[in-house]
């Protein structure tokens, strides 16, 4: 996808796809019009075609743009600031970052309470502006999506329905979260995959066990953590070994 990006010093501008709804929104504090300088961290809007607008964050690799990219995703009831440990991390190890606040939640549009099952099924469509943002950067960069609790159920949703995607990371994930329903597109996702929980989540180990069991892939591990309590994002910030690891996994398989 094809995108004309407009950047301006303190005021927000639009940035629409040409030929389509969607577009990208950026604000830019500074003295001077430019991008992102490579190891910053830059808020961005995303707007899919429904015309909600997303709140995101891209997190640019120290040095030119590079091959390898992340989606992180987050749990229900949480916003993107739950990934600043390990989208930092990631970007000390020269990948281009993407966070992002779903409908309903953080600095999106749309009110948490108000949600209903038509709109958890679209927050697929939110993390796709995600994707296609990267892409503008560089098309031929190798993509991974990744997402904690919900986030891990929206992650495999998106890499299922876009092949061009490298790899998912799923942390916590359930079969079916608020209508977010992952089983079946597990059961023929062929891609790199990494599944983690701990040994102490009662609610999706066995779901976890169960989806790793049923995942056709070659390419695939299942983590266990004894380290320590806790799900999704909870566990990562709860333990950096947990977060190095699914780095190196991701450097080796991007």
């Amino acid at each position: 996808m094809k995108s004309t990006y407009i950047l301006a010093v303190n005021v927000l501008v639009i940035a629409v796809v040409l030929g389509g709804v969607a577009g990208f929104v950026w604000w830019q504090n500074g003295f001077e019009e430019r991008l992102p300088i490579r190891g910053d961290q830059v808020a961005v809007g995303l707007v899919p075609d429904d015309g909600t607008y997303i709140a995101a964050r891209y997190y640019a690799s120290p040095g030119k743009v590079e091959q390898r990219g992340v989606i992180l995703l987050h749990m229900f009831s949480s916003n993107q600031n739950a990934w600043n440990n390990l989208a930092a991390e990631l970007q000390d190890r020269n990948f281009e970052v993407m966070t992002l606040d779903f409908r309903g939640h953080g600095d999106s549009d749309g009110e948490e309470s108000a949600l209903k099952e038509a709109d958890y099924a679209q927050m697929v469509n939110d993390a796709a502006e995600a994707v296609e943002y990267l892409y503008d950067l560089n098309a031929d960069m190798n993509i991974a999506v990744m997402g904690a609790g919900l986030g891990a159920n929206v992650a495999m949703q998106l890499a299922s329905r876009d092949e061009s995607l490298a790899a998912a990371v799923l942390v916590s994930p359930q079969h079916n979260y608020r209508g977010v329903k992952i089983t079946k597109l597990n059961k023929s996702f062929t891609r790199p995959v990494y599944f983690l929980v701990s040994r102490f989540d009662t609610v999706s180990l066995t779901a976890t066990e169960t989806l790793y069991q049923d995942n056709p892939a070659t390419t695939k591990e299942l983590r266990i953590a004894e380290e320590a309590k806790g799900r999704g994002t909870k566990l990562l910030n709860k333990a950096p070994k947990l977060r190095d690891a699914i780095i190196g996994w991701l450097e080796i398989t991007l």
